[in-house]
């Protein structure tokens, strides 16, 4: 799926490293919300993103974190992400008013091509942002800022179905870089509205993925490499997609002449990416898998190959 060039799950669809995160973006002060408990699952992104100026009480003394997330709201939130950029582009939508707190903000979502308004001229700005907007909205942000972003993979929600056509490759890629995951049950509930809690989470998790991409040791990208089985006349083709040092998809191709030998490498290919996928690199080791030719030499050959053509 290449149409663009490329554990705290309560109650929502994300899967960001809150323990990490908590550490690595710590807020020097800590703003106080009387709705916002010290110990909810959310109160570290909150703090996060209040103190780094992405989001702002809805009062002084309130969050507001269940209220869902309006196209105006998010609109700002992604403006502040880029540095609060005025641009000079006119805008015509018959909702958005001259001067509003969201006015420059919809000019440059509307200029970056981040956000665009609906065919009625009206931009939406009150309009609640669902979950599958939210995920495209993330990877388009994504890609203004770099352009060879990419996806490879499928949906495997138990709700995928109910994902638009639209929005796949970003539910997808918001899946694999773990700016968002699924609910309990593996659905992804993508008509579901989001919460400015959900939000602050989702940029939290988003901009600690930046963080980690400075120190891994390994380069973003796609690699491929192909590994002999030891003593016997066969290889096998393995690529594989780095983020942040973790193998986010896979494809195994095996080679070999005799057909036996075939069917079973191929029952190795088959089970080898739920095994690595989510994995670091550095972690990934590959043993006997029952139903296979039990030669795993090839496939950890090949990632020793790949190791040494990404490492920075």
């Amino acid at each position: 799926m290449r149409n663009f060039k490329q554990k705290v799950s309560i109650l929502l669809s994300l899967h960001v490293a809150v323990a990490m995160c908590s550490a690595a973006f710590a807020a020097e002060t800590k703003a106080e919300f009387s709705d916002v408990s010290p110990d909810a699952w959310y109160a570290d992104a909150v703090t996060y993103s209040t103190s780094n100026n992405l989001m702002s009480g809805t009062s002084e003394t309130t969050f507001s974190p269940n209220l869902s997330m309006s196209r105006a709201m998010l609109a700002t939130v992604l403006w502040r992400v880029d540095g609060s950029r005025l641009v000079s582009d006119a805008i015509s939508f018959e909702d958005v008013a001259s001067g509003a707190w969201y006015t420059e903000a919809i000019r440059w979502a509307n200029s970056t091509g981040i956000m665009e308004g609906y065919h009625s001229r009206t931009f939406g700005s009150n309009d609640p942002v669902t979950r599958e907007q939210i995920a495209a909205l993330m990877f388009r942000y994504e890609k203004y800022r770099n352009s060879g972003v990419g996806v490879e993979g499928k949906l495997d929600f138990a709700d995928s179905d109910q994902v638009g056509d639209w929005a796949a490759e970003a539910v997808v890629w918001v899946k694999q870089n773990q700016v968002m995951n699924g609910k309990p049950g593996n659905l992804f509930d993508p008509k579901g509205a989001a919460s400015r809690a959900e939000v602050a989470t989702i940029l939290m998790g988003y901009r600690s993925r930046e963080a980690m991409s400075k120190d891994a040791i390994y380069a973003d990208g796609e690699y491929t490499a192909t590994g002999q089985y030891g003593g016997l006349p066969s290889s096998i083709t393995v690529s594989v997609t780095l983020v942040n040092d973790v193998i986010t998809a896979t494809k195994v191709t095996p080679h070999a002449t005799n057909p036996t030998s075939l069917d079973l490498q191929q029952r190795f290919a088959e089970a080898v990416p739920a095994i690595v996928v989510g994995k670091r690199i550095d972690e990934v080791k590959v043993d006997r898998l029952a139903g296979s030719s039990g030669t795993p030499d090839g496939f950890n050959a090949a990632i020793e190959q790949i190791k040494e053509q990404s490492r920075k």
